[in-house]
């Protein structure tokens, strides 16, 4: 059992890392097998792609106004950090990004902008 939670350890912290070609990745890397002329890494980047763009269309629908005032780009650059330091502990969506509006508070690009907490 320790090996699987050690995998997931690994997995989840390739998944997380800010560097798609880091250390984390490349650790992780090391125990899943490649298949059908995709190498490790290749195998955990797109799966990283897709957690990230779940991530990002989950808040993007549970803050459309947010998305809108602020345009695709600038959300997608808070929906990725936010996914990196508040990661799902739910399986249900719905209830992904609780603490998004305390979040932005702080995220630094944001702060020219004090009405969007309270928009969120």
């Amino acid at each position: 059992m320790q090996r699987l939670n050690q995998l997931q350890h690994l997995v989840r912290e390739a998944m997380m890392a800010t560097d798609a070609d880091g250390t984390a990745v490349r650790v992780a890397s090391e125990t899943v097998n490649p298949t059908r002329g995709l190498s490790s890494p290749e195998h955990l980047r797109i799966y990283r792609r897709a957690i990230t763009g779940t991530f990002t269309r989950a808040l993007g629908q549970l803050y459309p106004v947010t998305l809108r005032l602020v345009g695709q780009q600038f959300f997608d650059g808070i929906a990725r950090r936010y996914m990196r330091i508040a990661p799902s502990r739910s399986p249900d969506l719905a209830e992904y990004g609780r603490s998004f509006a305390e979040f932005i508070e702080e995220f630094e690009p944001a702060a020219g902008l004090p009405y969007l907490p309270d928009i969120a």
